[in-house]
């Protein structure tokens, strides 16, 4: 077993680590093409220089290349790691909205939860960190930790007010 871990690890890393050439040529390609002559170009000029910023700008900001598929192992291992946080949280969070029912409820849905925060952290760890599709929402963060774990103040449960005879 020891044998078989050792060798998916060291395949992973040659794996991850030849995708960085392909990051270098990508950039290489996006490179605007080295000037023609000035009375060739001056309708051409402008397009190449739009594009190649604007290549570099879909690269920067989709956080392409072998950072991301690192950082998403890490929110993999993380969330395999802290799944079971998903109970307490959802349980903090229905006993919020409706005392005592949300325990029941709350546990219930925490549950769920765990097993969808694992499974989550699991396929990022086997597909090495390359994700298909984001899954992740507000109710249900990329962390524990940045899920809510109170409602809005105005779907709290407030104890009632009865009147003074």
């Amino acid at each position: 077993m020891k044998n078989i871990l050792s060798i998916l690890a060291a395949a992973a890393v040659v794996f991850l680590f030849s995708l960085t050439p392909l990051a270098a040529e990508e950039k290489n390609a996006a490179a605007p093409a080295p000037a023609a002559p000035a009375a060739e170009t001056k309708a051409e000029a402008p397009a190449p220089a739009t594009e190649a910023p604007a290549a570099a700008k879909t690269e920067e900001s989709s956080g392409g290349g072998i950072g991301k598929n690192i950082y998403n192992i890490g929110r993999g291992v993380v969330n395999v790691g802290t799944c079971w946080m998903e109970v307490f949280r959802c349980m903090l969070y229905r006993n919020a909205e409706a005392p005592f029912f949300g325990f029941i409820a709350g546990a219930c849905e925490g549950a769920g939860f765990t097993v969808m925060r694992a499974f989550t952290g699991v396929t990022d760890i086997l597909f090495l960190g390359f994700e298909p599709g984001n899954i992740f929402e507000p109710r249900f963060s990329e962390f524990v930790w940045e899920s809510p774990w109170m409602p809005e103040k105005k779907l709290q449960f407030a104890t009632p007010v009865l009147p003074q005879d």
